[in-house]
């Protein structure tokens, strides 16, 4: 967890463009209702640039989705990678 902290750290005082991702590319975004540290303007900003994206919201569970609702979210994440 720690190295995906220091990943995210890095890639925020590091990169200032944005991200490209085509309309073909398979993406998977999972928010939770109850996320404090995105807000729900922020979440729907994420919506907005990539609206081909598939979907799961969870009414709660915070930020950590994959340990606050571990199964849930392995099971919404398989779903998605086995829908080809």
């Amino acid at each position: 967890m720690q190295s995906q902290f220091n990943v995210l750290i890095q890639f925020a005082r590091n990169y200032g463009g944005g991200i490209e991702a085509s309309s073909s590319t398979r993406m998977l975004i999972l928010e939770a209702d109850d996320d404090a540290m995105f807000s729900a303007e922020w979440r729907s900003q994420l919506r907005t640039l990539y609206p081909w994206a598939s979907m799961k919201t969870f009414l709660s569970g915070g930020h950590l989705l994959a340990i606050t609702r571990g199964d849930e979210y392995l099971n919404a994440v398989s779903s998605f990678l086995l829908d080809e």
